[in-house]
């Protein structure tokens, strides 16, 4: 009953449905990668606090949101080398727009200049801090209405890292309905 009652409240104070493609590639807690459509309650992934720390963080729930809206951003790395995310606009992750500081921010967020916050992995990091660098968005576009799905993490920041480096957040979720397995 909580849950179906969270699902008719709650997208309407969300403003927004937060969601992802089932095929994210997530980095797990212990670095391995795995796509959204299989991680379950309990897993943990690889969370990442605002500070650019990070820690494994539990899954506490998982939501299917249905089909929505989907939209390809892809970020520039070093070199020619791209970050993509296939995600609804309104998904949060940790952007830099106009030089400012790192924020939580939807992927859609305007600006003459938005950067992901985009890390790297474990080696050369023993103090358990990931080194930021900020990457531009070069691109954002339509691709469909596709199945959408979405995770929530017991992390402080509700950050969670990608395998392509792209930190993003999906905790204290409101829509779709929780618990249900994909």
């Amino acid at each position: 009953p909580l849950n179906a009652a969270r699902s008719f409240v709650e997208p309407v104070t969300q403003g927004g449905i937060s969601c992802l493609h089932p095929g994210t590639q997530v980095r797990m807690a212990d670095w391995s990668v795995k796509a959204l459509r299989d991680i379950q309650v309990g897993d943990r992934v690889m969370g990442v606090h605002t500070d650019g720390s990070y820690e494994p963080a539990p899954v506490t729930r998982t939501f299917d949101n249905g089909i929505v809206p989907m939209y390809l951003t892809k970020f520039r790395k070093a070199g020619d080398k791209v970050a993509a995310l296939l995600s609804t606009t309104c998904h949060k992750m940790l952007l830099s727009v106009d030089g400012g500081n790192p924020a939580i921010l939807p992927v859609g967020t305007e600006g003459d200049s938005v950067d992901s916050c985009q890390t790297t992995g474990p080696a050369g990091f023993p103090d358990r801090q990931i080194r930021m660098q900020h990457f531009r968005r070069i691109s954002q576009e339509y691709i469909g209405d596709m199945q959408s799905l979405d995770i929530e993490i017991d992390n402080d920041s509700h950050l969670f890292l990608l395998a392509n480096g792209l930190v993003v957040s999906n905790s204290k979720h409101g829509a779709g309905i929780g618990g249900k397995r994909w």
